[in-house]
């Protein structure tokens, strides 16, 4: 009986307001909502994960983000900021929901977003004051939390949110937008390199094409024009000119150019003073590196683009054209306005530089090679005892001087011909014609060996003579022959 009075006189622990079961009941519902809230955590971020995968484009997918990591975090505002590679971001996101200070609020985390990708940490402030109330005394207060959005190699920008009241960020809400900005940053340099190699893919295209188009021509004077008309269009400059070495000149004085403006017709020649471009082609020539020079004078808005002069642009981006050890000259770009060069514009340039001076070699040693042709062929010409000429490996007649027809007995001929007219036109000459159709088909049989023969041929006077004939191989560096040479005089 005791026991049970005790019993009866206790209150019941789950009939009473404050009792201990109550206690039970509001953990087990925090916990309950606890587990809630981080459901609803993960599932918003295998979402943002899943948009920042997919193949939409990239700021479509970050507006999604926004949105989500605002509602991830319950903040009113979320801004994603991307650097654009001067120490500066751009908002290229933005959540901000019926927000009449949503520029003050961008530019409020576009501040602290710059502060986080400098430490590379996050920064936060929990009582910002950003306004003054219309009616009454009391500012508003608001909370900002920016995140650095790190990058393999460094930041590639930053995200923040933003509460209208003062709000203090706990351990979790830094955990996930830790979470988002890792994923977010992922995605960016994801696409920036996808970008990177379209773009690089695409100017490899057209790198190539010019080069084909240079390389098409072995004139100097028509390769020139080509790189100057090429390299503004390909390399957006509004102005490109070019100066050759004079390999002649004793001294090393200031070389005369041939340039002119984007879409302009026949390039003019260009003098070179002290000027941005002036100072960035005597700097590339002597350094043989690429040199830029930005001149702090700003282009005056008033002067029309086709009365700019060469040297009045304000700035020069030179690179020299080398070949092998040799500088051959410096290729220069010429701009209006100051700009910034990265190592993907100057690579580019170089790449241009070393295929315009490949053609430039080129067409220098056909000029020389040419030149020299006509030296020896003059030369040849001079020689009227001995018949002396040129074939290739299908013996096709390529050179012959004069001496090689009279002492056939035939009119000479300037042109080149094929085996068949040059052999008919032989025979004309010849008491066998069978002789020559057989010395042919013992040269083509054997390339390698070197033939003489004797050939009986009509004079003059209607009498005979002989003629000795001496056909040796023409062989490359290699070895491979490239032709013959035929020796014809009277015995």
């Amino acid at each position: 009986m005791p026991r049970n009075r005790r019993t009866t006189e206790q209150p019941s622990a789950m009939d009473g307001p404050d009792g201990p079961g109550n206690h039970w009941i509001e953990d087990s519902l925090r916990h309950v909502r606890g587990l809630s809230d981080h459901v609803a955590e993960l599932s918003t971020l295998m979402g943002i994960s899943t948009i920042l995968s997919a193949d939409a484009p990239l700021l479509q997918a970050l507006e999604s983000v926004c949105r989500l990591s605002a509602d991830i975090c319950r903040a009113q505002v979320c801004f994603i900021h991307l650097a654009d590679g001067e120490d500066d971001l751009v908002c290229v996101a933005r959540h901000t929901p019926a927000d009449a200070h949503q520029y003050t609020w961008e530019g409020i985390a576009r501040i602290y977003g710059r502060k986080a990708s400098q430490k590379g940490e996050i920064v936060s402030c929990a009582n910002l004051l950003l306004r003054q109330e219309e009616q009454g005394d009391t500012p508003s207060m608001g909370g900002i939390c920016a995140v650095p959005l790190k990058g393999k190699s460094r930041s590639v920008g930053a995200i923040g949110v933003g509460y209208a009241g003062v709000h203090r960020f706990s351990a979790r809400e830094k955990d996930i937008l830790h979470a988002v900005a890792a994923q977010v940053a992922v995605a960016v340099e994801r696409s920036w390199l996808f970008d990177q190699l379209q773009e690089q893919l695409a100017r490899a295209h057209s790198l190539r094409q010019v080069a084909t188009n240079i390389a098409s021509n072995l004139d100097l004077d028509l390769v020139l024009d080509s790189i100057v008309g090429h390299a503004s269009r390909l390399l957006a400059a509004e102005y490109s000119a070019i100066f050759l070495t004079d390999r002649t000149a004793e001294e090393a004085a200031d070389p005369e150019g041939l340039g002119g403006a984007r879409e302009q017709g026949h390039p003019c020649t260009v003098h070179l003073e002290d000027s941005p471009l002036g100072k960035a082609v005597r700097q590339a020539r002597e350094t043989a590196q690429p040199a830029i020079v930005q001149s702090l004078e700003p282009y005056p808005p008033h002067k029309p683009l086709t009365e700019m002069k060469p040297n009045e642009y304000r700035v020069a981006l030179a690179v020299p054209l080398l070949s092998h050890d040799e500088v051959l000259g410096a290729l220069a770009l010429c701009y209006l306005e100051r700009r910034r060069f990265d190592s993907s514009d100057i690579a580019l340039v170089e790449d241009f530089a070393g295929q315009a001076a490949l053609a430039i070699r080129n067409a220098r040693l056909y000029q020389e090679a040419m030149e020299d042709r006509v030296s020896l062929e003059s030369a040849i010409d001079q020689i009227n005892t001995h018949g002396i000429s040129l074939m290739d490996d299908r013996l096709n007649l390529k050179f012959a001087n004069p001496a090689t027809f009279w002492l056939l007995g035939v009119s000479p001929r300037r042109s080149e011909m094929p085996l068949d007219q040059w052999r008919a036109l032989w025979k004309k000459g010849l008491l066998e014609e069978g002789e020559l159709d057989q010395l042919v088909e013992q040269i083509l049989a054997n390339p390698e060996q070197t033939v003489t023969a004797k050939l009986a041929a009509r004079s003059s006077s209607e009498t005979t003579k002989t003629l000795q004939l001496l056909s040796l191989p023409f062989r490359q560096a290699d070895g491979a022959i490239r032709g013959r040479v035929n020796l014809i005089e009277e015995s």
